[in-house]
Protein backbone atom coordinates (compact mmCIF):
# COMPACT_ATOMS: atom_id res chain seq x y z
CA UNK A 1 0.00 0.00 0.00
CA UNK A 2 1.70 3.62 -1.33
CA UNK A 3 1.66 6.36 1.75
CA UNK A 4 1.44 9.83 1.83
CA UNK A 5 2.92 10.21 4.78
CA UNK A 6 3.16 13.79 5.52
CA UNK A 7 3.88 13.23 9.46
CA UNK A 8 7.11 11.40 8.15
CA UNK A 9 8.68 13.65 6.05
CA UNK A 10 7.62 17.05 8.52
CA UNK A 11 9.45 15.63 10.89
CA UNK A 12 12.69 14.80 8.60
CA UNK A 13 12.53 17.87 6.88
CA UNK A 14 12.49 19.98 10.19
CA UNK A 15 15.45 18.17 11.52
CA UNK A 16 17.47 18.60 7.84
CA UNK A 17 16.57 22.44 7.68
CA UNK A 18 17.87 22.52 11.27
CA UNK A 19 20.86 21.16 10.54
CA UNK A 20 21.44 23.60 7.81
CA UNK A 21 20.50 26.43 10.02
CA UNK A 22 23.48 25.18 12.64
CA UNK A 23 25.79 24.67 10.16
CA UNK A 24 24.73 28.07 8.49
CA UNK A 25 24.77 30.33 11.34
CA UNK A 26 27.46 28.78 13.47
CA UNK A 27 30.39 27.59 11.04
CA UNK A 28 29.06 30.07 7.83
CA UNK A 29 28.98 26.83 6.04
CA UNK A 30 26.49 24.77 3.51
CA UNK A 31 25.68 21.32 3.72
CA UNK A 32 23.86 18.55 2.15
CA UNK A 33 22.01 16.41 4.47
CA UNK A 34 18.98 13.69 3.70
CA UNK A 35 17.24 11.71 7.01
CA UNK A 36 15.39 8.29 6.10
CA UNK A 37 11.26 9.18 6.66
CA UNK A 38 11.17 4.88 5.71
CA UNK A 39 12.53 3.97 8.92
CA UNK A 40 10.13 6.21 10.35
CA UNK A 41 7.15 4.63 8.64
CA UNK A 42 8.33 1.63 9.42
CA UNK A 43 9.56 1.77 13.25
CA UNK A 44 7.17 4.77 14.88
CA UNK A 45 3.69 2.95 14.52
CA UNK A 46 5.32 -0.67 15.89
CA UNK A 47 6.63 0.90 19.01
CA UNK A 48 3.37 2.28 20.07
CA UNK A 49 1.18 -0.88 18.94
CA UNK A 50 0.04 0.63 15.42
CA UNK A 51 0.48 -1.78 12.39
CA UNK A 52 -0.95 -0.74 8.70
CA UNK A 53 -2.25 2.57 9.38
CA UNK A 54 0.95 4.43 9.73
CA UNK A 55 -0.40 6.02 6.28
CA UNK A 56 -2.95 7.58 7.66
CA UNK A 57 -0.83 9.91 9.95
CA UNK A 58 0.89 9.31 13.68
CA UNK A 59 1.35 11.99 16.22
CA UNK A 60 4.47 14.17 15.52
CA UNK A 61 5.72 13.75 19.18
CA UNK A 62 6.05 9.79 18.70
CA UNK A 63 8.27 10.63 15.65
CA UNK A 64 10.55 12.70 17.88
CA UNK A 65 10.37 10.71 20.41
CA UNK A 66 11.45 8.14 18.48
CA UNK A 67 14.18 10.26 17.15
CA UNK A 68 15.86 11.46 20.06
CA UNK A 69 15.93 7.94 21.66
CA UNK A 70 17.19 5.94 18.87
CA UNK A 71 18.43 8.44 16.38
CA UNK A 72 17.25 8.47 12.19
CA UNK A 73 19.48 6.92 9.58
CA UNK A 74 20.63 9.23 6.88
CA UNK A 75 18.78 8.11 4.19
CA UNK A 76 21.40 6.67 2.01
CA UNK A 77 21.73 3.59 4.66
CA UNK A 78 17.72 3.53 4.89
CA UNK A 79 15.84 3.74 1.47
CA UNK A 80 12.51 5.29 0.64
CA UNK A 81 10.02 2.64 -0.23
CA UNK A 82 6.67 4.60 0.40
CA UNK A 83 5.33 1.58 1.88
CA UNK A 84 5.27 0.18 4.92
CA UNK A 85 7.64 -3.07 6.15
CA UNK A 86 9.67 -4.14 8.65
CA UNK A 87 11.54 -1.94 10.95
CA UNK A 88 15.14 -2.16 10.37
CA UNK A 89 18.31 -2.61 12.65
CA UNK A 90 20.88 0.43 11.13
CA UNK A 91 24.32 1.03 12.58
CA UNK A 92 24.21 4.36 15.06
CA UNK A 93 27.07 5.69 13.07
CA UNK A 94 24.91 5.73 10.03
CA UNK A 95 22.58 7.84 12.09
CA UNK A 96 21.80 11.55 13.49
CA UNK A 97 20.79 12.04 16.73
CA UNK A 98 18.79 15.25 18.27
CA UNK A 99 19.13 16.70 21.43
CA UNK A 100 15.52 17.00 22.26
CA UNK A 101 12.65 19.02 20.89
CA UNK A 102 10.51 22.02 22.34
CA UNK A 103 6.64 22.97 21.95
CA UNK A 104 5.06 26.61 21.97
CA UNK A 105 5.02 28.42 24.90
CA UNK A 106 1.42 29.36 24.05
CA UNK A 107 -0.94 27.31 21.90
CA UNK A 108 -1.68 30.22 19.44
CA UNK A 109 0.03 31.92 16.86
CA UNK A 110 2.07 34.34 19.92
CA UNK A 111 3.51 30.92 20.57
CA UNK A 112 4.32 29.36 17.17
CA UNK A 113 5.62 33.04 15.85
CA UNK A 114 8.26 32.36 19.17
CA UNK A 115 9.01 28.95 17.87
CA UNK A 116 9.47 29.93 13.99
CA UNK A 117 12.15 32.68 14.96
CA UNK A 118 14.21 29.93 16.92
CA UNK A 119 14.50 27.54 14.09
CA UNK A 120 12.34 25.00 11.59
CA UNK A 121 8.94 24.06 12.85
CA UNK A 122 6.97 21.15 12.27
CA UNK A 123 3.08 21.86 12.49
CA UNK A 124 0.12 19.11 12.55
CA UNK A 125 -3.14 20.61 10.63
CA UNK A 126 -6.62 19.98 10.24
CA UNK A 127 -7.34 20.19 6.50
CA UNK A 128 -9.43 18.98 3.95
CA UNK A 129 -7.19 16.66 1.47
CA UNK A 130 -10.27 17.42 -0.95
CA UNK A 131 -9.30 21.13 -1.21
CA UNK A 132 -5.76 20.29 -2.13
CA UNK A 133 -5.93 19.01 -5.70
CA UNK A 134 -7.67 22.34 -6.37
CA UNK A 135 -5.20 24.34 -4.34
CA UNK A 136 -3.52 27.58 -5.71
CA UNK A 137 -1.05 30.10 -3.34
CA UNK A 138 -1.18 32.79 -6.21
CA UNK A 139 -5.33 34.40 -5.93
CA UNK A 140 -5.99 37.98 -5.30
CA UNK A 141 -8.16 37.31 -2.42
CA UNK A 142 -5.53 35.05 -0.55
CA UNK A 143 -4.92 31.76 0.52
CA UNK A 144 -7.57 29.15 0.39
CA UNK A 145 -7.35 27.71 3.41
CA UNK A 146 -9.27 29.11 6.37
CA UNK A 147 -11.19 26.62 7.75
CA UNK A 148 -10.27 23.66 10.11
CA UNK A 149 -11.11 19.78 9.13
CA UNK A 150 -12.04 17.26 11.78
CA UNK A 151 -8.86 15.45 12.41
CA UNK A 152 -5.19 15.81 11.69
CA UNK A 153 -4.40 15.39 7.93
CA UNK A 154 -1.66 17.61 6.76
CA UNK A 155 1.71 17.73 8.14
CA UNK A 156 4.38 20.28 7.26
CA UNK A 157 6.92 22.34 8.47
CA UNK A 158 6.61 26.35 8.56
CA UNK A 159 9.30 27.98 6.34
CA UNK A 160 7.94 31.73 6.33
CA UNK A 161 5.23 33.34 7.52
CA UNK A 162 4.14 37.41 7.32
CA UNK A 163 1.91 39.56 9.87
CA UNK A 164 2.56 42.65 8.67
CA UNK A 165 3.25 44.90 5.79
CA UNK A 166 6.13 46.84 7.07
CA UNK A 167 8.61 45.16 9.88
CA UNK A 168 8.28 46.79 13.04
CA UNK A 169 4.96 48.81 12.33
CA UNK A 170 1.44 47.69 13.72
CA UNK A 171 -0.37 48.07 9.99
CA UNK A 172 -1.07 44.44 9.17
CA UNK A 173 -0.21 43.18 5.54
CA UNK A 174 -2.81 42.55 2.79
CA UNK A 175 -3.07 38.91 3.10
CA UNK A 176 -0.50 37.63 6.51
CA UNK A 177 -0.21 33.96 6.03
CA UNK A 178 1.77 30.97 7.63
CA UNK A 179 3.65 29.22 4.09
CA UNK A 180 3.89 25.46 4.80
CA UNK A 181 5.83 23.09 3.41
CA UNK A 182 4.39 19.28 2.80
CA UNK A 183 6.30 16.71 1.40
CA UNK A 184 3.73 13.93 0.24
CA UNK A 185 6.60 11.64 -1.28
CA UNK A 186 10.36 11.20 -0.95
CA UNK A 187 10.33 13.37 -4.26
CA UNK A 188 7.47 15.74 -4.60
CA UNK A 189 6.76 18.82 -2.12
CA UNK A 190 4.57 21.55 -2.40
CA UNK A 191 4.16 25.09 -0.19
CA UNK A 192 0.92 26.10 0.59
CA UNK A 193 -0.56 28.97 2.91
CA UNK A 194 -2.69 29.74 5.92
CA UNK A 195 -4.29 32.88 6.76
CA UNK A 196 -2.81 34.69 9.83
CA UNK A 197 -5.97 36.51 11.92
CA UNK A 198 -5.40 39.61 13.75
CA UNK A 199 -6.65 37.98 17.29
CA UNK A 200 -5.61 35.06 19.37
CA UNK A 201 -8.87 34.04 20.00
CA UNK A 202 -9.29 33.07 16.42
CA UNK A 203 -6.05 32.63 14.65
CA UNK A 204 -5.48 29.12 15.21
CA UNK A 205 -6.62 27.76 11.95
CA UNK A 206 -6.15 23.94 11.59
CA UNK A 207 -5.09 23.88 15.01
CA UNK A 208 -1.55 24.93 13.45
CA UNK A 209 -0.24 25.67 17.24
CA UNK A 210 -1.83 22.93 18.91
CA UNK A 211 0.96 20.38 17.94
CA UNK A 212 3.74 22.59 16.54
CA UNK A 213 7.37 20.92 17.43
CA UNK A 214 10.93 22.46 17.02
CA UNK A 215 13.84 19.97 17.05
CA UNK A 216 16.72 20.94 18.83
CA UNK A 217 20.23 20.13 17.11
CA UNK A 218 23.75 19.92 18.16
CA UNK A 219 25.34 17.02 16.54
CA UNK A 220 27.40 17.40 13.29
CA UNK A 221 27.68 15.42 10.69
CA UNK A 222 30.16 12.60 10.16
CA UNK A 223 33.00 14.19 7.97
CA UNK A 224 36.05 12.26 5.88
CA UNK A 225 39.04 11.27 8.10
CA UNK A 226 42.06 13.55 7.29
CA UNK A 227 44.38 12.23 4.49
CA UNK A 228 47.63 10.85 5.59
CA UNK A 229 50.32 13.20 5.01
CA UNK A 230 53.54 11.02 4.56
CA UNK A 231 56.96 12.76 6.28
CA UNK A 232 59.33 14.17 4.32
CA UNK A 233 62.56 12.12 3.46
CA UNK A 234 65.76 13.81 4.87
CA UNK A 235 68.94 13.26 4.52
CA UNK A 236 71.42 10.54 6.46
CA UNK A 237 72.83 11.64 10.03
CA UNK A 238 69.77 14.84 10.19
CA UNK A 239 67.45 14.08 12.45
CA UNK A 240 63.98 13.10 11.37
CA UNK A 241 61.35 16.04 12.86
CA UNK A 242 58.14 14.35 13.96
CA UNK A 243 55.48 15.12 11.48
CA UNK A 244 52.64 17.49 12.79
CA UNK A 245 49.24 15.25 12.68
CA UNK A 246 46.94 16.97 10.41
CA UNK A 247 43.94 18.35 12.62
CA UNK A 248 40.34 17.15 11.93
CA UNK A 249 38.72 19.61 9.56
CA UNK A 250 35.63 21.46 10.32
CA UNK A 251 32.49 20.26 8.23
CA UNK A 252 33.09 20.65 4.15
CA UNK A 253 30.84 23.00 3.03
CA UNK A 254 28.83 21.64 0.07
CA UNK A 255 26.70 23.29 -2.51
CA UNK A 256 23.21 22.99 -0.90
CA UNK A 257 21.94 25.01 0.82
CA UNK A 258 19.09 27.95 -1.11
CA UNK A 259 21.01 30.81 -2.31
CA UNK A 260 18.51 33.39 -3.50
CA UNK A 261 19.14 35.20 -6.71
CA UNK A 262 16.21 37.46 -6.47
CA UNK A 263 15.74 40.58 -9.48
CA UNK A 264 12.94 43.00 -9.48
CA UNK A 265 12.75 43.84 -12.69
CA UNK A 266 13.20 48.13 -12.23
CA UNK A 267 14.05 48.03 -8.64
CA UNK A 268 16.68 50.74 -9.26
CA UNK A 269 17.34 51.53 -5.65
CA UNK A 270 21.36 50.15 -5.49
CA UNK A 271 21.91 52.91 -8.67
CA UNK A 272 19.84 55.94 -7.79
CA UNK A 273 18.71 58.01 -4.77
CA UNK A 274 16.17 60.93 -4.19
CA UNK A 275 18.08 63.82 -5.13
CA UNK A 276 18.21 61.90 -8.95
CA UNK A 277 16.31 63.59 -11.82
CA UNK A 278 13.79 62.08 -13.24
CA UNK A 279 15.52 61.79 -16.61
CA UNK A 280 18.61 60.23 -14.96
CA UNK A 281 17.20 57.48 -13.32
CA UNK A 282 18.26 54.08 -14.98
CA UNK A 283 14.79 52.29 -15.72
CA UNK A 284 13.34 48.87 -16.00
CA UNK A 285 15.52 47.09 -18.68
CA UNK A 286 18.54 49.15 -18.50
CA UNK A 287 18.81 47.91 -14.80
CA UNK A 288 18.59 44.16 -16.43
CA UNK A 289 21.61 45.01 -18.32
CA UNK A 290 23.43 45.96 -15.42
CA UNK A 291 22.42 43.23 -12.70
CA UNK A 292 23.43 40.71 -15.58
CA UNK A 293 26.37 42.31 -16.46
CA UNK A 294 27.77 41.21 -12.99
CA UNK A 295 26.84 37.96 -13.01
CA UNK A 296 28.19 37.47 -17.13
CA UNK A 297 31.70 38.72 -15.66
CA UNK A 298 31.70 35.23 -13.78
CA UNK A 299 30.11 32.88 -16.05
CA UNK A 300 31.94 29.35 -14.57
CA UNK A 301 30.49 30.85 -11.22
CA UNK A 302 27.17 32.56 -11.02
CA UNK A 303 24.99 30.18 -12.35
CA UNK A 304 26.81 26.95 -11.09
CA UNK A 305 26.23 28.63 -7.62
CA UNK A 306 22.64 29.58 -7.68
CA UNK A 307 20.25 27.49 -5.71
CA UNK A 308 16.94 29.45 -6.22
CA UNK A 309 16.32 32.12 -9.12
CA UNK A 310 13.10 34.59 -8.39
CA UNK A 311 12.35 36.87 -11.19
CA UNK A 312 9.70 39.59 -10.46
CA UNK A 313 7.70 41.29 -12.86
CA UNK A 314 9.42 40.54 -15.99
CA UNK A 315 9.50 42.19 -19.32
CA UNK A 316 9.99 40.18 -22.89
CA UNK A 317 12.73 42.44 -23.35
CA UNK A 318 14.07 41.37 -19.94
CA UNK A 319 13.10 37.83 -19.94
CA UNK A 320 15.21 37.36 -23.36
CA UNK A 321 18.28 39.25 -22.31
CA UNK A 322 17.54 36.51 -18.54
CA UNK A 323 18.26 34.08 -21.91
CA UNK A 324 21.40 35.09 -23.24
CA UNK A 325 22.92 35.64 -20.19
CA UNK A 326 21.87 32.11 -18.96
CA UNK A 327 22.98 30.40 -22.28
CA UNK A 328 26.33 31.16 -21.52
CA UNK A 329 26.72 30.29 -18.43
CA UNK A 330 28.12 27.15 -16.44
CA UNK A 331 24.94 25.31 -15.65
CA UNK A 332 24.66 23.75 -12.08
CA UNK A 333 24.62 20.13 -11.33
CA UNK A 334 22.12 20.49 -8.47
CA UNK A 335 18.64 21.75 -9.58
CA UNK A 336 18.03 25.43 -8.95
CA UNK A 337 14.31 25.97 -7.99
CA UNK A 338 12.68 28.89 -9.75
CA UNK A 339 9.55 31.42 -8.98
CA UNK A 340 8.28 33.22 -10.93
CA UNK A 341 6.38 36.60 -9.35
CA UNK A 342 4.17 39.20 -10.27
CA UNK A 343 5.11 42.64 -8.67
CA UNK A 344 2.11 44.21 -6.99
CA UNK A 345 4.11 47.11 -6.17
CA UNK A 346 4.50 48.64 -10.10
CA UNK A 347 1.32 46.73 -10.79
CA UNK A 348 3.14 44.54 -13.09
CA UNK A 349 1.33 41.19 -13.40
CA UNK A 350 2.20 37.96 -14.84
CA UNK A 351 1.88 38.15 -18.32
CA UNK A 352 0.06 34.79 -19.58
CA UNK A 353 2.17 35.71 -23.23
CA UNK A 354 5.48 35.43 -21.46
CA UNK A 355 4.68 32.04 -19.72
CA UNK A 356 6.08 29.59 -22.49
CA UNK A 357 9.25 31.78 -22.43
CA UNK A 358 9.70 31.87 -18.87
CA UNK A 359 9.27 27.90 -18.88
CA UNK A 360 12.23 27.34 -21.66
CA UNK A 361 14.27 29.22 -18.67
CA UNK A 362 14.06 25.53 -16.94
CA UNK A 363 16.33 24.32 -19.50
CA UNK A 364 19.23 26.69 -17.47
CA UNK A 365 17.75 25.53 -14.10
CA UNK A 366 16.21 22.11 -14.05
CA UNK A 367 14.40 23.34 -11.10
CA UNK A 368 12.93 20.94 -8.11
CA UNK A 369 10.25 23.29 -7.05
CA UNK A 370 8.77 25.48 -10.03
CA UNK A 371 6.51 28.00 -8.38
CA UNK A 372 4.21 31.26 -10.20
CA UNK A 373 3.32 33.66 -7.00
CA UNK A 374 0.94 36.28 -7.04
CA UNK A 375 2.30 39.20 -5.31
CA UNK A 376 6.01 40.05 -4.56
CA UNK A 377 9.09 39.55 -2.47
CA UNK A 378 10.50 42.02 0.25
CA UNK A 379 12.46 44.65 -0.63
CA UNK A 380 15.62 45.81 0.95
Amino acid sequence: QNCSVTWAFAITTSIEYAIKKLYLEEYDQIVEVALSAQELIDCVGKEHGVTGKVCDGLPLAWGFDYVFENGIAYRQYYHHTNTEDECQVVDDEKKYHIAGYEKPTAYNKLGLFDLVMRGPTAVTLGLDPEFFQYYRNDREEGPYFDTAFWRPSVYGVVVEYLQYAVEGEPEYAEWPFFAIESRLRACYSFVFRLPIRETTADANIAGISGFAIRPIVSELLPTPEPPTVPPTPTPTGTPTPTPTPTPTPTPTPEPWFPIYDPFILGDNCNFEKQTTCYWDVIKDDDVTRLYLAVRDAYPTKALAHTRVLALSGMTSLSLELWHESLSKQRRNEAPIDTYFYSDVVLSRGLDVALIPRLMELLQYTYPSRLVFVYGTFKRE
